[in-house]
């Protein structure tokens, strides 16, 4: 009996499945039947699909070596993959590898190297390797029958036999894996429907969960070359209103009634209608702005104008570090300044991602590749272009590498008048060699450069916190380590908060030298994630957060502080609503009286009366009435919330809401929209009254 060598067609839909739940199993669990269904018949399709260029070559050595080429390609997407969970904890998009894979590989061997040498790593790498060994091996160990080959070489006639029935087999193939394909799309399409639709409300993490890794990377590269996510649907049924929850607010002391004031609207002088009736692209857009009702302005507006603003993007933060006797500067700022109880920074593209959120008020819809495409827009709503148009001193300073994230090409347009100063680009000539990459000494050596150049506008993005967390591992773990020594965590938590006491010793750093200068009480200070920990284990996390992390609100939850020095003389103010960092940009700007518009902004003012909702771009929610879970399609009310007290029709109403919410996102990042709302002139010229 002769035996066939190299891999039959039905191997390769085997070999993907397996790969599959290898790598679902090895990071975010075992996924749901439904889950492992949709993908099995997934896998079926691009198995016959992957079969097909072996179909070109008759049996033998070249048929082998293309199927290996196709396995080796399959292998190496599912390990990518695999160790990018591992590093981040959520599957990355296809923007975002590319936007970072060059600088990850340049910068942070080390972690590269860590996570393949884990146990964890380990065993992904033998299991991934398995199918591609057996492909490998089981041919160059079975002797082929060449009978029917004279010489080792067929005729002519035979050649051309071959090549008929090659074509023919992959014609066959490809036929039906396309059919399989089709039949899989139409059944996500009407089997989702209800909860986590296919496209509507699609997203990168809900699609690898509910249809496999290589179906959610195929729809983002499709997205990606249709332009689909840019062309979403705003949902403009015609529906009951929300009723609007005014956001909780508490006032720790009574205050004295008095008589009510009237607040005007946080708008500008904007004609949506006439806009949309322009047409164009941007014509949906304008109807759906246009629709929305803007929040009022408060007590609050105004509070901060003309004062400077130190805004600190941290690295790896987490709000679990603040204790009261471990970083009493923290405490004391997250106390005694804007007391923001519930905060949120949804994970998704990296670090980019994160400061994405806090620069620009949305969420990075085109993955890593956001921050370049916003940059090249006349982004009128940061606080770089707002406060350099009222002459405020403005600069960037990172204490990492100048380049990395493409930040020499991005953070020089953020509207910072002095530009952007990093490793490499002028920030290590003022920095000590031995504590290059500390947040303290960045400060410390940036400080002189703006303190007598008031008002000032200062953005920092630390690094200090940053993976790998151990005590042989990190340099700030180890210097702050007998610091932490008391806290009785596992070690890698210990040596997470140990780096994260550089983001301690840098605020009490300057806060000594504005208080020296007697600047306190005109400086705000805003601190601000970019994403969870993602470099602690799932174990590490669940220690440090005191619950496991299984779902994006856990995981998600974390702190950010809004202080200045002249808040401490006030009765404290307490946002009980949930807040994500989306909302601190509309925020600011009312705080410091600048010209915005709240149509403008996914996200709202926190201290209005806009309807308090956080959400993320997996469209789950958080309203004080409860939380929404969109991958199981579950409302579940707050503690103390009944039945009766949920509206008939809000969590649909919601969900509609939170999706336009996204799509917003996905305009404002495609697409210069403010340009074509303001024009040459800028927000200064739609002030109502004409005031600047």
């Amino acid at each position: 009996m002769t035996v066939k060598p190299g891999m039959t067609p039905w191997m390769f839909p085997v070999v993907i499945l397996y790969d599959e739940l290898v790598v679902r199993c090895s990071t975010t669990g075992l996924p749901s039947f439904t889950a492992v269904l949709f993908t099995a018949l997934f896998s079926l399709a691009y198995g016959l699909l992957a079969s097909a260029p072996g179909a070109l070559f008759p049996a033998g050595k070249k048929r082998n070596i293309a199927n290996w080429i196709v396995l080796i390609l399959i292998t190496l997407f599912y390990l990518i993959d695999c160790f990018v969970h591992f590093q981040f904890k959520v599957f990355y998009d296809l923007q975002t590898i590319l936007n970072g894979a060059g600088g990850v590989v340049t910068h942070y061997k080390r972690d590269i190297w860590l996570l393949v040498t884990s146990p964890a790593g380990i065993r992904s790498i033998i299991l991934l390797l398995l199918p591609l060994l057996q492909a490998v091996l089981v041919p160059a160990i079975v002797k082929r029958d060449r009978a029917d080959m004279p010489n080792g070489r067929p005729e002519a006639p035979v050649v051309k036999k071959m090549r008929a029935a090659g074509a023919l087999s992959f014609g066959k193939r490809l036929a039906a894996g396309i059919l399989v394909l089709c039949l899989g799309i139409s059944l996500a399409h009407a089997g989702t429907k209800s909860r986590i639709p296919y496209d509507k409300e699609y997203d990168y993490q809900t699609a690898c969960a509910s249809f496999g890794l290589m179906t959610g990377m195929r729809l983002d590269a499709a997205r990606i070359l249709t332009g689909a996510g840019s062309a979403e649907g705003f949902d403009m049924a015609d529906t009951e209103p929300v009723p609007v929850q005014p956001p909780v607010i508490v006032h720790d002391e009574p205050e004295e009634e008095e008589e009510e004031k009237v607040y005007g609207y946080s708008a500008l002088d904007i004609d949506f209608e006439a806009l949309a009736q322009e047409g164009g692209i941007f014509a949906e857009t304008d109807a759906y702005a246009g629709g929305l009702e803007p929040s009022h302005q408060n007590e609050y507006t105004g509070l901060f104008r003309g004062k400077n603003l130190i805004f600190i993007t941290a690295e790896a933060f987490s709000g679990y570090v603040i204790d009261k006797e471990l970083t009493p500067v923290l405490y004391r700022m997250s106390t005694k300044g804007i007391r923001i109880k519930e905060f949120y920074q949804a994970a998704g593209a990296g670090t980019t991602g994160g400061e994405y959120q806090n620069l620009f008020g949305l969420f990075p819809t085109a993955g890593g590749a956001s921050m370049m495409r916003k940059t090249d827009h006349h982004n009128y709503m940061t606080l770089g272009t707002q406060l350099d148009h009222l002459g405020y001193y403005g600069q960037v300073f990172h204490n990492g590498d100048s380049g990395y994230y493409n930040r020499d090409r991005t953070h020089v347009k953020l509207g910072y008048s002095d530009g952007y100063m990093a490793h490499w680009s002028g920030l290590e000539k003022l920095m000590t060699e031995d504590i290059i990459y500390s947040d303290k000494e960045m400060a410390r050596a940036t400080f002189p450069l703006y303190a007598d150049r008031q008002p000032f506008n200062i953005y920092y993005m630390t690094i200090s916190g940053h993976s790998p967390y151990g005590r042989h591992v990190n340099h700030f773990s180890a210097r702050h380590w007998d610091r932490v020594t008391k806290t009785g965590l596992p070690d890698e938590v210990r040596a997470f908060i140990a780096a994260n006491l550089e983001v301690e010793d840098m605020l009490a750093w300057l806060l000594e030298a504005l208080e020296k200068k007697g600047i306190a009480d005109d400086t705000v200070i805003v601190l601000s994630p970019d994403h969870f920990p993602y470099g602690l284990s799932y174990g590490g996390l669940q220690s440090l957060y005191g619950e496991a992390p299984d779902t994006n609100f856990k995981r998600d939850r974390n702190a950010a502080i809004i202080w200045c020095g002249a808040l401490e003389d006030m009765d404290p103010v307490t946002v009980e609503a949930p807040v994500t960092s989306i909302d601190l940009l509309p925020t600011l700007l009312n705080l410091f009286g600048l010209p915005w518009d709240a149509r403008l902004f996914p996200g709202r003012d926190i201290l209005s009366d806009a309807l308090p909702v956080a959400f993320n771009a997996w469209q789950d929610w958080k309203t004080p009435l409860g939380t929404y879970t969109a991958s199981t399609g579950v409302f579940t009310p707050a503690e103390g919330v009944r039945e009766e007290d949920i509206p008939e029709g809000y969590v649909d109403e919601m969900r509609a809401i939170v999706r336009n919410k996204n799509v917003y996102c996905q305009r404002l990042t495609e697409y210069d929209y403010y340009y074509h709302v303001f024009g040459d002139e800028g927000p200064w010229a739609f002030v109502p009254g004409g005031e600047d």
